[in-house]
C-alpha cells in the first residue's frame, strides 16, 4: 500500500468520525437545553394556572361562602373560564381533570365529561402529585406539566404539542445533518490535498534515490518548504552533489595513474 493511501486511510476516518460526533453532540445538547426550557416554560404557565385557581378559592374563603355549594360551583366555573386566557404558544392550553380522571375543562368541549383514566399516561396524574409527562393525545404528541389542587380535587395540566416545542429543533436537525455531510466532503477534499502536498516531496525523494542507485548523479530535488522534508531534500541534493564530485575526482585520479 502506498504511503498516500496509508496516511489518507488514517486521517479520513478520524476526521469524519470527529465531525459526525460533533454534529450529534451539538444536536443532543441543544435538544437537552430545549427540554429544560420547555419544562420551565410549561411549569411557569402551570404555576400561573394554580395561582389563578387559588385566587378563586381564596375569594370564597374571604367571604365565608366556602361551604355554599352554589358559590363553590360558580367559583370553579369562573376559574376554569379564566384558565382559558393563559397563552401557551400557538397550540398549547390548560385543561382540568378531577380525581377520577374525568375531564372537567378542555378547549375541545367534546372532551368535557369524558373519563380518560384508562390511559397509561393519566395514571401518574391520579397519584395526586406534581410532575411532567409526554403522551399521545388527539393525534399529537404532547409535553405536559401537571399539579394537584387539593381543595377542589383538580388536576391542572399545562400542555403543548411536541411539534411546536421542537419544531425549530427538528428543522435545525436537517441543517445539522447537511452540515455534517457537506463538511465531511470538504474535510475529505482538504485531507486529500494536504496528504498529496506531503506525499509528493517524498515521492520525489524516492525517485531521486532510485536514480542515484542507477548511477545518475545529476539528480536535484526541488525544495518547496522549510520543514523536515525540505531539510531532507536539501541534504539529499548535497549528498548527490558530493557523490558526483567524489566520482569525478576518482575518475581523474584513474586517468592520472594511466
Amino acid at each position: 500500500m502506498k504511503i498516500f493511501q496509508k496516511i489518507l486511510g488514517m486521517m479520513l476516518p478520524i476526521a469524519l468520525i470527529s465531525l459526525f460526533m460533533g454534529s450529534w453532540l451539538t444536536y443532543s445538547l441543544s435538544r437537552q437545553a430545549l427540554d429544560l426550557m420547555a419544562e420551565r416554560w410549561l411549569g411557569t404557565r402551570l404555576n400561573e394556572a394554580v395561582t389563578m385557581v387559588t385566587q378563586h378559592k381564596e375569594f370564597l374563603r374571604l367571604y365565608g361562602i366556602t361551604d355554599i355549594r352554589a358559590g363553590t360551583t360558580k367559583a370553579q366555573f369562573d376559574a376554569a373560564l379564566d384558565l382559558k386566557s393563559i397563552q401557551i404558544g400557538d397550540h398549547g392550553y390548560i385543561y382540568l381533570l378531577d380525581e377520577t380522571g374525568t375531564v372537567v375543562s378542555h378547549p375541545d368541549l367534546e372532551q368535557v365529561g369524558n373519563n380518560i383514566s384508562h390511559y397509561e399516561w393519566v395514571k401518574p396524574m391520579l397519584q395526586k402529585v406534581s410532575g411532567s409527562i409526554s403522551y399521545e393525545w388527539l393525534g399529537d404528541t404532547h409535553l405536559g406539566m401537571f399539579a394537584f389542587f387539593k381543595p377542589w380535587g383538580w388536576i391542572i395540566v399545562a400542555t403543548d404539542p411536541f411539534d411546536e416545542i421542537y419544531g425549530t429543533m427538528n428543522h435545525a436537525k436537517k441543517y445539522i445533518l447537511a452540515l455534517a455531510v457537506f463538511g465531511s466532503m470538504g474535510i475529505s477534499l482538504l485531507a486529500i490535498i494536504l496528504v498529496r502536498r506531503l506525499v509528493i516531496p517524498l515521492q520525489l525523494l524516492v525517485q531521486g534515490t532510485q536514480r542515484v542507485g542507477k548511477g545518475d548523479l545529476d539528480v536535484s530535488i526541488p525544495i518547496k518548504s522549510r520543514d523536515e522534508i525540505g531539510h531532507l531534500s536539501r541534504a539529499f541534493n548535497v549528498m548527490s552533489h558530493n557523490l558526483k564530485q567524489s566520482l569525478g575526482a576518482y575518475k581523474q585520479s584513474e586517468v592520472s595513474l594511466q
